[in-house]
């Protein structure tokens, strides 16, 4: 196995020969899984869209959840199904689209190499068409148009991306942005994020990759929306974070 070399949540992980585990339970393997009790969501579930009891259920079964980094360094899930982890088969398919798409992002970023600011990424591999995550994360926490943020920070900071040093300025042109001092120990683990964080993630040259937060899950990992990728969900460690922000 190699060092993840990426930078969702899992990036900050350099592992050789060890899991991934969101673990709550101490599980520690799927032959396991028959020993606690079952864990499902109906089928009709809205996993972008949880109820507050849906998103309680998802987190108590992220704690089941072990990740791998195979050969050729993209992810797997260590269980093959949710039966041998005794969870819901649409549950493992929400964790196992995640892995997905960081192995997606994963090739595109292989594809176009470390870059040191937030760069506009388009059409890379076909993953994305669109422009500037900075600006799509201030577009989903503020309801702004997607025009009207980009043409204020394309204007102001050009067509590089904005610099860490300039983050609480362009985030604070279009709302009321506070800084979350701390934030490993001031947001609770199992909480609710909601759009309205901007979350900072960090690449290992340095770079980062604005998103939205979703949740924070029971081992402290934080699940994100990343819109300049269509709203795909992603992973983020706190020690994978350079900063975060909330709109108030």
């Amino acid at each position: 196995m190699r060092t993840i070399n990426y930078i969702f949540l899992l990036m900050a992980i350099a592992v050789t020969g060890v899991f991934f585990s969101c673990s709550e339970e101490n599980y520690s393997g799927v032959q396991e899984g028959s020993k606690f009790p079952y864990i499902e969501l109906p089928e009709s579930v809205d996993f972008k869209n949880l109820a507050p009891e849906e998103l309680n259920t998802l987190i108590k079964a992220s704690s089941r959840i072990i990740f791998i980094e195979n050969e050729e360094g993209y992810l797997e899930l260590l269980s093959k199904n949710g039966k041998e982890i005794n969870i819901s088969e649409n549950i493992y398919q929400y964790f196992n689209r995640i892995v997905d798409n960081t192995n997606r992002y994963v090739i595109s970023l292989r594809n176009i190499g470390a870059r040191k600011r937030l760069l506009t990424r388009d059409g890379i591999d076909g993953y994305t068409n669109m422009h500037d995550c900075v600006a799509w994360a201030i577009v989903r926490a503020t309801g702004t148009s997607y025009t009207e943020v980009s043409q204020y920070l394309t204007n102001t900071y050009g067509t590089g991306g904005v610099n860490r040093s300039d983050w609480s300025d362009a985030l604070n042109h279009f709302g009321n942005a506070a800084h979350i001092n701390d934030f490993n120990n001031t947001i609770p683990r199992g909480e609710r994020l909601g759009e309205s964080y901007v979350i900072f993630i960090k690449n290992q040259d340095g770079s980062a990759h604005a998103v939205n937060g979703f949740f924070r899950d029971a081992n402290g990992v934080f699940i994100c929306h990343d819109y300049q990728n269509g709203g795909d969900e992603i992973f983020a460690r706190a020690n994978g974070i350079w900063d975060i922000y909330k709109y108030y």
